[in-house]
């Protein structure tokens, strides 16, 4: 009878990791453009991410990322600071 509630938290368990499968497709697409060397798509992806997802970190990153590879570093301080 103890193998029950073991059999029932492993799946549990499955269940939650699926549920954890990254940043969402839109921040995924806003660090494409900035690999790509886009960083003004990359820039207006990640805002589109952040607007459905503001605590989003990927988002911010490529936010901030960006705005330093157009040579903003002062909007890149700010976006770092917010």
């Amino acid at each position: 009878m103890r193998s029950l509630p073991l059999f029932h938290s492993f799946f549990l368990s499955a269940a939650l990791l699926a549920g954890c499968g990254g940043p969402p497709q839109s921040a995924r697409v806003a660090q494409q453009h900035l690999r790509a060397g886009d960083y003004q798509a990359a820039s207006q992806a990640a805002d589109q991410s952040l607007a459905a997802h503001a605590q989003n970190p990927t988002a911010w990153r490529v936010k901030i990322q960006a705005a330093m590879k157009q040579g903003d570093l002062k909007a890149g301080s700010e976006h770092y600071q917010a």
